[in-house]
């Protein structure tokens, strides 16, 4: 991993700097809007944060990326085996329980929240778009 930013908002994982439709990073609590619990870059909207800073987060997020996402979808995770595959713009306020996100179209930015859990990225060289 190394750091993206000067303002350490976003780490990338360098693993995948080879393949140029897919960007792996995790963003740290710094540079964002909400305060108290949540400061300061939260970007979960089911945790109990400002709406409005969640969504000034969100797109602070994407002005971050290297390229402007479809959407973000974020899941409300449980840990649970729940999947969800991502075939069409989803219904980014239906997510619930799900753990694992898998898509074969380009631009989404698929994100999972992660404390003492690893994320995992499976990624299909005969299938890339």
């Amino acid at each position: 991993m190394k750091e993206l930013t000067s303002d350490k908002r976003m780490l990338e994982y360098g693993q995948m700097k080879s393949y140029s439709n897919i960007f792996c990073f995790s963003t740290t609590r710094y540079g964002g809007c909400s305060e108290g619990n949540y400061a300061s870059f939260n970007c979960t909207h089911y945790c109990g944060d400002d709406a409005a800073h969640v969504a000034q987060n969100k797109e602070l997020l994407c002005s971050l990326l290297p390229q402007q996402p479809v959407a973000l979808v974020v899941p409300r995770q449980t840990h649970s085996t729940n999947v969800k595959v991502v075939s069409s713009l989803p219904d980014l306020d239906n997510l619930e329980e799900v753990d694992a996100l898998v898509t074969h179209l380009p631009g989404f930015c698929l994100c999972v929240s992660t404390a003492d859990c690893i994320p995992v990225l499976l990624y299909d060289k005969e299938k890339q778009v």
